[in-house]
């Protein structure tokens, strides 16, 4: 019987069960980092190659160019997952060795809820990837999601280990390809976004005022209002983290977040990610939403953001509530009321911003003015008023003339 690719993959990630239990055995004669690379750069090695040597000979149908590279993902999760569980007392003997000799900051509760992340939602975006592929189907939109969510998280592995308490020893480097890929693909996403449909319609001057303003439009105006705010919280909770004598940011470490400080770096460099990059992305967002542009990016980062919101976000909540985290870091004993509606907010927010921006897109994209009395106006509506334009922008000489005779009868009716 000849295993489907989602099928492929699915078993070829459950190898890291038995796999880590077998080299935990060893785990004496692996105690120097150097050995521990060594063994984690063979077996991903062996993890991308298996689908390979079943695939080649079979007609399994490969249209997705990162067909082997979800079966190192795929594997990543199952591993994760059994950090994971470890750590929490679940299980036991798999990761015992890595955790202490390899990457010792995963043992935190912060690395914790990073691999539950990975092991939940990261690979059930895998399984739907595969599931769109074997139909044929897109999946772009859910890549640009898993783009920013993965690209967050190993961010946050990668200069947390640097500049944590734990050190960084060479096993860290066992993560740059699963950051590099997403980096890569998420590039390749951006740049092969599809042609949008070139539809024109007729309009006159005066429906360029048909873009009510923002106090009209009560969704967007609460977006705007939402992210004004979230730019003030992530100015004051990177102050907070950077030491600031301010009372205020003195008073939100000690009442409502004292996580933030916590030893092990990764809530200090998430919140620098919020201040570097999530700020300008705030601005540009509500520039827009100010005066719609249709521009392709928003839907395409606000996706991306969402992504890297929720990881963030969701590793952030269950670090400060988490029971193994250091008491001096664990929320107060009192009201939490500020703490759930500023990363409950956070979380929230994004993902509906981007489900907006999936379903609702902007359709006004700009204006031409034709004698000074009519327009053409590029649109997303879904009527189609003349042949769409292939992606390569060429057309035949037919599409041509009949496009140029349909925009002129459409003007000698003005």
């Amino acid at each position: 019987m000849m295993l489907s690719g989602l099928t492929l993959i699915c078993l070829t990630s459950l190898i890291g069960i038995p796999l880590t239990y077998s080299v935990n055995l060893f785990k004496d004669y692996v105690t120097y980092p150097l050995v521990i690379l060594g063994i984690g750069g063979v077996v991903l090695i062996l993890v991308a190659l298996l689908p390979y040597l079943y695939a080649r000979n079979t007609d399994i149908p490969k249209r997705d160019p990162y067909f082997y590279v979800w079966s190192l993902f795929a594997f990543a999760c199952v591993v994760d997952l059994i950090i994971a569980l470890e750590n929490d007392g679940i299980i036991h003997s798999f990761m015992a060795f890595y955790l202490l000799e390899g990457e010792p900051y995963l043992k935190t509760t912060h690395g914790t809820f990073i691999n539950y992340w990975d092991a939940a939602v990261h690979f059930g975006l895998y399984i739907y990837i595969l599931k769109q592929d074997a139909y044929n189907e897109k999946y772009r939109k859910a890549g640009l999601y898993w783009v920013g969510s993965i690209t967050n998280s190993l961010l946050l592995i990668l200069i947390s280990g640097l500049i944590g308490e734990y050190g960084v020893r060479w096993p860290i480097l066992l993560n740059t390809p699963y950051l590099c890929i997403p980096v890569w693909m998420g590039y390749k996403f951006l740049t092969d976004a599809p042609k949008q449909k070139a539809q024109y319609k007729v309009r006159t001057v005066r429906d360029q005022q048909d873009i009510r303003p923002i106090q009209e439009r009560r969704v967007d105006l609460m977006f705007v209002v939402v992210f004004l705010a979230a730019i003030c919280v992530h100015i004051l909770r990177a102050s907070a983290v950077l030491g600031s004598p301010a009372d205020i940011a003195k008073t939100y470490l000690q009442q409502h977040e004292p996580y933030l400080t916590d030893g092990v770096a990764f809530p200090r460099v998430q919140m620098m990610l919020y201040l570097f990059y999530f700020v300008p992305y705030y601005v540009m967002v509500i520039f827009d939403l100010l005066y719609p542009s249709g521009k392709p990016w928003v839907i395409d980062w606000s996706l991306i953001m969402a992504g890297a919101v929720g990881e963030g976000q969701f590793s952030l909540i269950g670090a400060s509530i988490h029971p193994f985290t250091p008491a001096i870091s664990q929320l107060p004993p009192g009201n939490h009321t500020l703490f759930w509606i500023i990363n409950g907010t956070l979380f929230i927010i994004h993902h509906l911003y981007a489900y907006k921006c999936v379903t609702s897109p902007t359709k006004y994209v700009g204006v031409v003015e034709s004698n000074g009395q009519s327009a053409l106006e590029l649109s997303q509506d879904k009527e189609l008023l003349y042949d769409e334009i292939n992606s390569t922008g060429d057309t035949s000489e037919s599409s041509r003339y009949n496009l140029r005779n349909r925009r002129n009868r459409q003007f000698d009716h003005l």
